[in-house]
Formats: structure tokens, C-alpha cells, sequence
């Protein structure tokens, strides 16, 4: 059997695999392009579900739920860090912005 694996057939092969329930080696929501926000490099749609998830204190005081300059100098924050040390050293030990700490969700497992 010959199959076609062109760049569009393998991304979705790929999205899919990733898109499947845990319990069968996936257990990632995929985004919508829409909600990406290129300047800072986040999804700002997951990110807030994440923070209002594991840190609801957060999502109002860092500005996320509307454009701010609050949330602007979040983000800048967060992307700066980000590129300075990692996506993986971020996620396990927070980001301190201005008062506020984002800290760690131990349980929440980082991306790979």
C-alpha cells in the first residue's frame, strides 16, 4: 500500500496524534489561529484558561481578560523571560511580575 505523505497530510497526522485523549498518548486542545497573539508568542485564550485554572487570583490583576497596557507589559514580561531561559524553566518556576507571581502548577505536566 502506498500512502501520500505530503507537509499539509503530515501536520494533520500530527494534530491529530496530539489531539487524542491521554489515556492514548495525546491530551492536547488545539488552538484556533485567531487567538494566537504573534507579537508575544502565546495563545492568550490558553494561557488564560490555564492561569484561571490553576491560579483564578491572577487572570483579572494581570489584565488578560481585555487588551490593557497591564496585560501588554505581562506579556512582554512573559515573553522576555521565555526567551531568556525557556518555555519548560518558565513553567516550573513561575514568573515574577511586578507584585504578583505566576508560580508553577505542579500538576499540570509541561509540554515535551
Amino acid at each position: 500500500m502506498v500512502s501520500s505523505l505530503d507537509e499539509e497530510s503530515l501536520e494533520a497526522l500530527i494534530v491529530k496524534q496530539m489531539t487524542t485523549p491521554a489515556a492514548d498518548g495525546g491530551g492536547l486542545e488545539q488552538g484556533f489561529p485567531l487567538d494566537y497573539d504573534r507579537a508575544h508568542a502565546v495563545d492568550l485564550v490558553q494561557l488564560t484558561a490555564f492561569l484561571r485554572t490553576t491560579q483564578p487570583g491572577l487572570v483579572e490583576p494581570l489584565g488578560l481578560v481585555e487588551d490593557s497596557v497591564v496585560r501588554r507589559k505581562f506579556l512582554a514580561r512573559l515573553q522576555g523571560e521565555i526567551a531568556k531561559h525557556g518555555i519548560v524553566h518558565v513553567l516550573r518556576n513561575g514568573l515574577q511580575h511586578r507584585v504578583r507571581r505566576a508560580t508553577p502548577a505542579h500538576h499540570v505536566a509541561p509540554p515535551c
